[in-house]
């Protein structure tokens, strides 16, 4: 599937009926292989591995492939000695889920970016379905709890908010906290982005400190990871990250086999916003450094993330 090519550019209503299909085009292919070069456009600008995660149909194709019922991994050939698989959700601080999504991707078209909203927005719907009737209630509960962070910025209506009960209730969660693979409410909580939420289960007795007890690769969420740390990760603005650090939150707490912390993890996924709050808390969190020797904020200079960077 070559998105230049493959999707009509003259004829609209062709041009609808191709973007339409692309889900199911890449659910159906047998391999995803992307090919970027070292090579230079004609304006100037890069066409590596780096700017292909940054373009937003590039980032349609990634996210379609890692919800589609059998994700493939991503085979990556940047030169003939220099092919790479990663798994489906891309590489680590360049995946589909956290730091690559489709809404703050570039478009040469701008109207792209809604004309892919409502598609997204029926593969997320679709994928949770399929995890429900699957038992699958870690991807069910991501999903769920992710789906206003994956589509922002492609311009979908924002559905209206659940209360807190009817969150739980849709979450399948009998109590504030309760343990299954792993994850407790509040870790899920910590992505939606909402204080209201975060705030009634530390009130019902969730700890600010707890830690994921089972890594879960295929979400991006490693184990030992804190509700600060995944908040870090999903920081709309600063308001979750604030509530955490009022309730006691160790900003200095090392949060995955790394030994980073919360900042280390904003970092890494290239979230500004994240990084943003945690310095405005305390400024010398980005001079610590993690086990493996490298500073809170050298995850941005490994992963290319030019605009947290700048």
């Amino acid at each position: 599937f070559l998105d230049y090519i493959s999707i009509p550019q003259a004829d609209p209503e062709a041009q609808k009926r191709a973007i339409a299909s692309l889900i199911s085009y890449v659910s159906a292919s047998a391999y995803f292989l992307c090919l970027a070069g070292p090579w230079t456009h004609e304006d100037g600008s890069s066409r590596d591995e780096m700017a292909w995660s940054e373009r937003g149909w590039c980032r349609m194709e990634g996210i379609a492939n890692f919800l589609s019922p059998k994700p493939k991994p991503v085979i990556q050939a940047s030169s003939p000695s220099r092919i790479i698989t990663y798994g489906p959700t891309g590489l680590i601080g360049r995946d589909f889920l956290a730091s690559c999504r489709v809404g703050h991707g570039d478009f040469t078209v701008e109207s792209d970016r809604a004309s892919l909203g409502p598609y997204l927005e029926q593969l997320i719907i679709a994928r949770k379905a399929l995890a429900l009737s699957e038992g699958d209630m870690v991807m069910y509960r991501y999903l769920h709890a992710t789906s206003s962070w994956l589509l922002d910025g492609c311009e979908v209506e924002a559905r209206k908010e659940e209360s807190f009960e009817e969150w739980m209730t849709s979450m399948r969660f009998q109590t504030a906290t309760e343990t299954g693979s792993g994850c407790e409410p509040i870790h899920f909580a910590a992505m939606t982005g909402r204080t209201d939420l975060v705030e009634a289960l530390l009130d019902r007795g969730a700890s600010v400190e707890s830690a994921v007890a089972k890594g879960l690769p295929n979400v991006q969420l490693h184990k030992g990871a804190t509700p600060l740390a995944i908040a870090a990760v999903y920081a709309r603005d600063a308001s979750v990250i604030e509530l955490l650090l009022r309730r006691g939150a160790d900003p200095r707490a090392k949060v995955n086999f790394m030994g980073c912390t919360a900042i280390g993890c904003a970092s890494s996924m290239g979230n500004i916003e994240g990084v943003k709050a945690l310095m405005r808390h305390d400024p010398t969190l980005g001079e610590d450094v993690a086990d493996n020797g490298t500073g809170m904020l050298g995850a941005a200079f490994c992963q290319g993330h030019v605009k947290l960077l700048s």
